[in-house]
């Protein structure tokens, strides 16, 4: 017969029986499972009818834990809230190597490239926007300095091919003119190393070891002008220990004057070229073609002022020879050479 619990609890017990008194014992595992769960969850436990028996709930007492605020162990945000992140710069000791002062180590670049590389696209003057302003820039230069010193142009023009007797050819030049004419032999100087830079990239070879195509640009250049001033040393002192001051002026006015115009006639040969797709091969004959026609007019010059009274024939050939034959074969022997040396050998 089932009795009341409160009645069990405050039953005598019988005399002669040896009874002990209830001790609490420790909370079972699937009771410490339950609250845990009760406090993740915020909810209170489910009673148990098989666990939670009259003798249970006597002994046991069911605790439900509230936490104030329900935690997200996986932090998920919500729609409304907003994450703040923090990156903290790394420490200087965490980037340096042991080698990071070495100059023969390359740093890492980290990049995010997918795919496969695909061929890089050639070089093309066309398509260069540092090149093109400066040649627009020079090819203004050259027609104001022409423009400027067409009064010096007509006049040598027209004594070109006589001798002037008087010291009129030089008292018409003027100290402005004189830095027309300085700046398109510059020009000239700087036609001439572009073309043989177009020379070597088509004939020589595509790819050289310089840093850009603007650094093998500057070496043509400054080796073609390096010959200009090369070579009027040179004739400005073999003409001072052989001629007279009067023809030594006269000379490389008439000089500086003629590369002027082949500076003049090259200009559009190297825009068809650069933008307008003429080919290498024209582009070499119309060169070639312009040097010979200046050679010859030097030639015919130099006669002229320097040995028209004797009359010898073989001293201005001889004298032709030595100073506007051989430098432009050397300073050509001397560009191919650069640019073999420069080249990239697979």
């Amino acid at each position: 017969m089932l009795q009341h619990p409160d009645s069990i609890k405050h039953q005598q017990p019988a005399a002669g029986v040896q009874t002990q008194p209830l001790v609490q014992t420790e909370t079972p595992l699937e009771e410490q499972e339950l609250d845990v769960r009760v406090a993740i969850e915020g909810e209170a436990p489910q009673p148990f009818d098989a666990q939670q028996d009259t003798t249970s709930k006597s002994v046991y007492t069911a605790r439900v834990n509230h936490w104030p605020v329900k935690t997200d162990s996986l932090l998920m945000p919500k729609s409304n809230d907003t994450i703040q992140v923090t990156v903290n710069k790394m420490p200087e000791y965490n980037r340096q190597s042991f080698f990071a002062k070495d100059t023969l180590i390359y740093k890492e670049n980290q990049s995010g490239r997918f795919g496969i590389a695909g061929d890089p696209v050639p070089y093309s003057v066309r398509t260069d926007n540092v090149l093109t302003p400066l040649l627009i820039f020079g090819v203004l230069m050259l027609m104001y300095s022409v423009r400027r010193s067409s009064r010096l142009f007509a006049f040598q023009l027209r004594n070109f091919f006589h001798t002037v007797r008087t010291d009129s050819s030089i008292q018409r030049e003027t100290a402005a003119e004189k830095r027309y004419l300085l700046y398109m032999d510059v020009y000239t100087a700087v036609i001439l190393g572009l073309m043989f830079f177009f020379y070597s990239k088509a004939y020589i070879a595509e790819t050289y070891v310089t840093y850009s195509e603007y650094s093998l640009m500057a070496i043509f250049v400054g080796i073609t002008m390096g010959y200009f001033v090369f070579e009027y040393l040179l004739q400005k002192l073999v003409n001072n220990i052989f001629f007279s001051q009067h023809a030594n002026e006269l000379w490389s006015t008439s000089k500086f004057l003629v590369t002027a115009i082949a500076g003049v006639l090259l200009t559009p040969m190297l825009l068809l070229m650069a933008y307008f797709g003429l080919s290498i091969e024209n582009s070499l004959i119309y060169t070639l073609i312009i040097v010979v026609f200046v050679k010859i007019l030097l030639i015919y010059k130099s006669f002229i002022i320097f040995f028209q009274k004797t009359g010898d024939f073989l001293q201005n050939f001889l004298y032709f020879c030595a100073l506007e034959i051989v430098p432009p074969l050397l300073i050509w022997g001397i560009l191919v050479y650069v640019a073999n040396f420069l080249k990239v050998n697979y």
